[in-house]
């Protein structure tokens, strides 16, 4: 019996995934590209960032080494390291997290509640009726 439950719910999850398939390729799109256009705009006008360093911080947020490697055989020197680091310590910890929570929000359409009294917000994931987490 707990063999064929688990089987009915990983054939439910799959029909959900197959469902949302394209929901999450244009949201890992948007999230790809957006924020890097948006930091090179606002590093390049509003924080007047020298454009070699502010490609190295884009590169460590991205956590793409490859790039970072193709910034300094363009720019002929080591100075995009400098920006790199941070940004890609902070961005491999925020890639997992926000990750799996996008996926959750479009696959199981969390319930978000507010507990006023211990003032935190508490998000839940679950196939079942969410009404046992209130």
């Amino acid at each position: 019996m707990q063999v064929l439950r688990q089987f009915r719910s990983s054939s439910i999850n799959e029909s959900r995934t197959q469902r949302a398939a394209p929901e999450i390729l244009i949201a890992g799109i948007l999230l790809t590209l957006v924020p890097h256009i948006l930091t090179w705009l606002f590093g390049l006008y509003d924080l007047k960032l020298n454009p070699v360093l502010l490609l190295g911080a884009m590169t460590g947020a991205g956590t793409c080494t490859a790039a970072l490697n193709s910034v300094k055989e363009n720019c002929g020197n080591p100075l995009p390291v400098i920006g790199y680091t941070v940004p890609y310590a902070m961005g491999n910890v925020l890639l997992a997290v926000m990750g799996a929570l996008v996926v959750n929000i479009i696959l199981y359409e969390p319930l978000i509640v507010f507990n006023n009294s211990d003032m935190y917000l508490t998000i839940c994931f679950s196939l079942d009726s969410p009404s046992h987490y209130l």
